[in-house]
């Protein structure tokens, strides 16, 4: 299997990546290898809490009510992205 970067990610006992995906597939074929297909992806640890922080704090400010319709809509979602992503951060999953 390869990420976005073409890094080959090996077998789960040699390599320990946890790759974000925003979404996609997941197939696992029949000789139980798993394909992923995503669109983005990045390691956890290019997440840090200050960053997770500051882009929760941005997007609270615009759901409530600092912008159009659909920029609120679309902070709404961003908070949901952002709150699971801290979740991650802080080792919670």
């Amino acid at each position: 299997m390869r990420n976005s970067w073409g890094d080959e990610l090996k077998d789960s006992a040699k390599v320990n990546v946890i790759i974000t995906v925003s979404g996609g597939f997941a197939v696992v074929q029949p000789n139980s290898v798993m394909s992923i297909n995503a669109v983005e992806g990045y390691p956890l640890e290019d997440f840090s809490p200050e960053a997770v922080r500051a882009q929760i704090s941005e997007a609270q400010k615009v759901a409530n009510g600092s912008g159009g319709e659909q920029d609120i809509a679309e902070a709404r979602i961003e908070l949901e992205v952002s709150c699971l992503s801290a979740i991650r951060v802080a080792g919670l999953t």
